[in-house]
């Protein structure tokens, strides 16, 4: 994503969350941190798992999920 298009998604009034899998291979802890920061959202969760959670680890986060926006 662009600059544009981070600062566009941080300005929406919606809930945000970057939740990804501890194994992932393809992003770092930090990198899930700055991406938070970004877009607006609170700190990142991790689930078990790898890359592409919501395709992996779909109970675990449909469980975090829950626990936020019930």
């Amino acid at each position: 994503m662009t600059p544009t298009e981070f600062a566009m998604l941080r300005a929406l009034p919606v809930p945000k969350r970057v939740i990804y899998g501890v194994d992932d291979p393809q992003m770092s802890a930090s990198d899930m941190a700055a991406t938070a920061t970004r877009i607006g959202a609170p700190p990142p969760s991790t689930v078990p798992g790898r890359h592409l959670t919501m395709i992996s680890s779909p109970e675990q986060i449909a469980t975090l999920l829950n626990q936020v926006w019930p």
